[in-house]
């Protein structure tokens, strides 16, 4: 992402979603996801396919070797996955990070906002983005306001959760 330099750690995506491999990819070169935290990914996988040379290949890897080539590779033999789609998942990951630290943040809806961009304006975000239009802002205080569009994204977390949940083991 063009505006943010923000790393969203494997542990905190492996609680809340499977990321296919085109996702992966779109993750290391938007610098969102660490190359490193790809070997988690292909552990993760080893349990679902376990016949996959390249999979096991990156799954025993050390921690600086080059990753994104056999990453490419494992998304290139995936059925094709539509763009908006992945950015949609990345932009729920990034923002249910966001959301869940932003004590760490001095400003996180600005974060918000600088995510909206990077990511086309996607739809799911406008209500909880300062500057879009809101039958329910600008009636309170700036803290009222601002305590409304926390909320949103919370909803929004809370949605976008259950259309990327982890599917459930067998």
């Amino acid at each position: 992402m063009e505006q943010l330099e923000i790393q969203v750690p494997y542990s905190f995506i492996h609680e809340r979603t499977r990321l296919s491999w085109a996702e992966v990819q779109y993750g290391i070169t938007e610098r969102i996801l660490r190359p490193q935290d790809v070997l988690e990914v292909a552990k993760d996988e080893l349990d679902q396919e376990e016949d996959n040379q390249l999979i096991l290949h990156l799954a025993s890897s050390s921690r600086d070797e080059p990753v994104l080539e056999r990453v490419t590779q494992l998304a290139a033999a995936e059925p094709r996955q539509d763009l908006r789609a992945i950015q949609r998942k990345w932009a729920f990951l990034v923002l249910a990070w966001v959301l869940e630290h932003r004590d760490r943040y001095s400003d996180p809806l600005d974060i918000a906002e600088k995510v909206y961009a990077d990511l086309d304006y996607p739809d799911q975000v406008a209500p909880f983005i300062r500057y879009m239009p809101s039958d329910e802002l600008d009636l309170g205080s700036k803290e009222l306001n601002e305590q409304r569009l926390f909320q949103k994204w919370a909803d929004y977390v809370k949605a976008e959760a259950a259309v990327h949940s982890r599917p459930s083991s067998p």
